[in-house]
């Protein structure tokens, strides 16, 4: 039984896990209609300056998780938008996908500037190794964080683009764009 529950909430930590970064990619194809190659890329470099946020700049970290999620986040997106993903909705699916490899690989680059792979970084979970005991198995509140999230940002996600007002204008905006 013991195995099962290993098995079972482990599997379900990974998938929530992918369900986040899934998540990122379908709501940028369905505001912008680019699937971004780079989406990847943007979160490793996220992590990489929580990371340096963490343990360079000594920042607690639930304030280096709000910077990164309130602040850094949102600009690079703005940035990263107005650069170069503002007409790509209306570009041909090629012209979209070289564009996004394009900024995959620069960002590559410029993290491996900033933080070469030959050096090895670790990130504490949240809330260290505490867990809830099930049993004799120990389910780690880390993982408790990563399902909730999950389900949270899904349902967000959901109620976003299918039941307020904003989220039909963004995806109207996406079948019905007008020239600024």
């Amino acid at each position: 039984m013991n195995a099962f529950l290993a098995y079972t909430f482990t599997g379900l930590f990974t998938g929530a896990a992918y369900a986040i970064a899934a998540s990122g990619l379908v709501l940028t194809y369905t505001t912008t209609r680019v699937f971004n190659l780079a989406h990847g890329a943007i979160s490793m470099v996220m992590a990489y300056l929580f990371w340096q946020l963490t343990h360079q700049a000594h920042l607690p970290s639930l304030a280096a998780v709000a910077l990164i999620l309130l602040v850094i986040a949102p600009a690079s997106g703005i940035v990263i938008e107005r650069v170069m993903m503002r007409d790509l909705g209306d570009a041909p699916v090629s012209v979209s996908l070289v564009v996004t490899v394009g900024l995959f690989v620069l960002l590559i680059g410029l993290a491996q500037q900033f933080w070469p792979s030959d050096v090895g970084r670790n990130v504490p979970q949240f809330f260290g190794f505490d867990a809830v005991s099930i049993g004799t198995f120990r389910l780690s509140y880390h993982y408790i964080l990563t399902i909730v999230v999950s389900a949270a940002v899904a349902a967000a996600l959901y109620v976003l683009l299918n039941r307020t007002r904003t989220g039909t204008a963004m995806r109207a905006s996406v079948d019905n764009r007008s020239e600024e």
